[in-house]
């Protein structure tokens, strides 16, 4: 296999990697800000603790029982920013698929070196 050839298919891997990458974060839905998040947050703990607390309050144990106490909220994962732009997922991909290839012909080359035969 020729140098030029090699290049060219490594070329054209790299560039599928980024029209993939590059598709999937144009097909990936735009999600919630961060201050979305925290106020999705808030409000799901408002809504359990007033729940508990009108459960409680209905019961006949109400006056003798202290207020609800929520010890640890459950943690929500921080929401992923749109703030990436498309070009530069299609660098990063463009980056990695180079440094992929590159690594695939050295991998190559060191695989298919023929050792010579000195004659003495």
């Amino acid at each position: 296999m020729s140098r030029t050839y090699r290049a060219l298919t490594t070329l054209a891997l790299s560039l599928a990697l980024v029209g993939t990458t590059a598709a999937v974060a144009l097909a990936t839905p735009p999600t919630g800000s961060t201050e979305d998040v925290h106020a999705q947050r808030k409000a799901l703990e408002l809504t359990q603790t007033q729940a508990a607390r009108k459960a409680l309050y209905q019961s006949e144990l109400a006056p003798t029982l202290a207020p609800v106490v929520t010890n640890a909220p459950q943690p929500i994962p921080p929401a992923p920013a749109r703030d990436v732009g498309v070009v530069a997922i299609a660098l990063v991909g463009l980056v990695g698929g180079l440094i992929g290839g590159a690594a695939v012909v050295v991998g190559t080359a060191a695989s298919r070196r023929r050792h010579r035969v000195v004659a003495a």
